[in-house]
C-alpha cells in the first residue's frame, strides 16, 4: 500500500476555522465508521484516500472515538469498532442516574417517592435524575398515577436484564493486573 504525499502544505487541524473543523470531523467519522464496520483497520489503511487536510485531522477524530468508547485499539496501530456504543462523545457516567433508572425496573409502582425511599436518596436528587432521564426520552411520566415507565420495551429489557448476555469490550488504556 502506497500513499502519495502532496507537495503543498495542508493547514494544521488546530488552525482551521471551527466550521471547517466540524466538517472535517463529520467527514472522518463517516469514513472511519465505514471502514471499521467492515473490520479492524490499521491507521495506515484509514489514511488511504484522505486529503492532506483530512489526514491531519485523523488522529483527533480517532481520539474522539476512543474517548467515546466507540473505537478501541487492538495494538500495533490497529483499531476496531466497539459494537455496543454508537456515540461520538466521551462516555460519562452518573451512578445516581444509573441507580434511579434501575430502580424504575425493580420497584412497583415506580414513583419518585418510592424510589427515593428505596435508594435512601434525597427526593430532590431523585427528581433531578428522573427529569434528566425524561428529557432524554429514556422514561415517560404518567401524571394520572404519578408512575414512571421506560419509553420502550427495549430499554426496559436492558435495565431488567442487567449485563447478562451483552457483549462488552475491554477499553481500558492500561492492562489489567
Amino acid at each position: 500500500m502506497r500513499i502519495s504525499v502532496p507537495v503543498q502544505d495542508a493547514q494544521p487541524f488546530t488552525k482551521v476555522s471551527p466550521k471547517h473543523r466540524r466538517q472535517l470531523v463529520s467527514t472522518l467519522l463517516v469514513h472511519i465508521r465505514g471502514a471499521l464496520a467492515r473490520g479492524p483497520h490499521s491507521v495506515a489503511e484509514l489514511l488511504v484516500g484522505l486529503s492532506p487536510q483530512e489526514a491531519g485531522a485523523l488522529a483527533h477524530v480517532v481520539q474522539i472515538m476512543i474517548d467515546a468508547g466507540e473505537t478501541v485499539t487492538m495494538g500495533h496501530g490497529v483499531y476496531t469498532a466497539v459494537p455496543w456504543t454508537p456515540t461520538n462523545r466521551r462516555v460519562e457516567t452518573d451512578p445516581v442516574q444509573d441507580l434511579v433508572l434501575s430502580a424504575i425496573a425493580l420497584i412497583r409502582p415506580p414513583t419518585a417517592e418510592r424510589i427515593a425511599l428505596w435508594l435512601a436518596l434525597p427526593r430532590r436528587t431523585v427528581s433531578t435524575a428522573l427529569n434528566t432521564a425524561e428529557a432524554y426520552g429514556i422514561i415517560i411520566y404518567n401524571s394520572k398515577n404519578t408512575h414512571y415507565r421506560f419509553a420502550s420495551a427495549e430499554i426496559a429489557k436492558l435495565y431488567r436484564g442487567g449485563a447478562a448476555g451483552r457483549v462488552f469490550a475491554d477499553v481500558s488504556p492500561k492492562p489489567l493486573d
